[in-house]
């Protein structure tokens, strides 16, 4: 048997190997959500900790910002100490974060424990996707890379769901155990074959291949990825400034900045750190918010399970414009909901934004929450994949943070919360447009065959 789960390719142990190398994501997805179910009830008069209107904001960008002023970390540790080990450092990191939130008595401690996991979030997000392209078959490598989104989506469908009803330590102990769990499987996987060859460690490379493909002979494989470095090495050695000046790479780095920035000004992380808010403000007579996040959480999940089915299939590029378009459209009905409860009573119409939040949910998670980490492993060439998944991931971040002030600033200063709305959904829609005349596809081609397509 061949194709996608066929034993010539060694699906299983790729599969094993990624489930592992992703458990950090559940904390990660955990740690985005966290704001939205927590922060209302520190507000609270019975809150352990005391907080202010500002630190609302802070707590939430201080996550994001850390994330930028790792950059430079993390781009040493994924070449120096490999992606492997970089994925446990970052886990390593979580753990001490979680516990630091779970004793807190003071928001200091919150500020601090949310930058030291936005640093580690920072790391995973680009070893872990490193990681996988580099251990996956050519035939269902865009459904292991997008893997670590679904755990994202399980860490926040967690929170969601018991965030408003647990004690405040309780969620530090949950993404713990995920974290532990990754942190005693993930020495025993099989390390990357590009990362033990460019070290010069030929036989390790070799066992690792086997044992990912699950079969002997793995000498072809082997020596296309060898002769795939030797190329690379011939060149000279990549450097930041191959981002801006080499026309492939910097096509490369647009198509990322795009496609991130789509992602944060599509209003993903505006709608998953405020959902709670905005569905409150919504005033809906048929699902509370508690009910409606976890509800939005779910279909996200189970979005994203459909999404790396139909990633190999339909191919990156088809899926990312019809969910820029749909997306857009979920959006553009939100803000016409809120525009119309500003002059008129709603109440008979209240599930519009309900429903509408669900949608978003699910033609978000099915391309553009997804395709965008798939494309940031397969895009950079070897010389300068470190610099630019960390350009991405720097994208990603300024883009989160642009969002968040975007947001307060039109809905408190510019006419009202529907005006963010609009803004969102103009950006779904300039991103389908970009994504249907400049993004290459990607689906079913080796590292080698993509690079080729950027070139040419």
């Amino acid at each position: 048997m061949t194709g996608l789960y066929g034993k010539n390719n060694g699906f299983l142990p790729q599969f094993l190997a990624v489930l592992s190398a992703t458990l950090n994501a559940v904390s990660d997805g955990m740690n985005y959500a966290w704001s939205s179910p927590i922060l209302p009830r520190l507000k609270q008069k019975n809150s352990p900790i005391e907080i202010t209107e500002t630190d609302e904001t802070w707590l939430e960008i201080s996550l994001l910002i850390a994330g930028l002023i790792g950059l430079p970390l993390t781009t040493y540790l994924v070449d120096k100490i490999g992606r492997k080990q970089s994925t446990l450092a970052a886990s390593c990191t979580c753990v001490i974060g979680w516990t630091m939130i779970a004793f807190a008595d003071h928001v200091v401690y919150l500020y601090i424990a949310r930058f030291m996991m936005g640093v580690a979030a920072d790391i995973s997000f680009i070893s872990s996707p490193m990681y996988i392209a580099e251990i996956s078959h050519k035939s269902f490598r865009g459904f292991l890379a997008g893997i670590v989104y679904t755990m994202s989506m399980t860490g926040t469908l967690i929170m969601y769901a018991i965030g408003p009803y647990v004690d405040f330590y309780v969620p530090s102990i949950v993404a713990g155990v995920f974290l532990i769990t990754q942190i005693s499987t993930l020495p025993f996987m099989p390390d990357s074959p590009y990362f033990l060859l460019v070290k010069g460690k030929f036989v390790e490379a070799r066992n690792s291949l086997r044992r990912l493909r699950g079969k002997g002979d793995v000498e072809d494989e082997l020596s296309e990825i060898q002769d795939n470095i030797e190329a690379e090495r011939q060149k000279e050695k990549g450097k930041v400034s191959d981002l801006f000046t080499v026309p492939s790479i910097r096509k490369a780095v647009i198509i990322m900045a795009v496609l991130n920035g789509g992602q944060h000004l599509g209003g993903f992380t505006v709608i998953t750190m405020n959902l709670h808010s905005i569905l409150e403000t919504a005033n809906s007579e048929y699902l509370g918010e508690n009910f409606a996040a976890v509800l939005f959480a779910g279909l996200m999940l189970i979005a994203s399970l459909l999404a790396l089915l139909v990633v190999d299939k339909f191919g990156r590029k088809t899926i990312l414009i019809l969910s820029t378009i749909t997306t857009g459209i979920t959006l553009v009905t939100i803000g016409l909901y809120f525009s119309l409860q500003v002059s008129q009573d709603v109440s008979s119409i209240s599930w519009i934004p309900v429903v509408a939040v669900m949608i978003f949910a699910i033609t978000f998670k099915l391309g553009l929450g997804i395709v965008p980490i798939v494309l940031t492993a397969e895009l950079f060439p070897a010389t300068v994949k470190a610099y630019g998944m960390a350009s991405a991931d720097a994208m990603y971040v300024i883009f989160g943070s642009l969002s968040i002030y975007i947001y307060q600033f039109l809905k408190d200063d510019a006419g009202g919360i529907y005006t963010p709305f609009y803004f969102f959904a103009g950006c779904c829609f300039l991103t389908g447009i970009f994504t249907f005349l400049f993004v290459p596809e990607t689906k079913g081609r080796t590292l080698e065959e993509i690079q080729s397509i950027m070139r040419n």
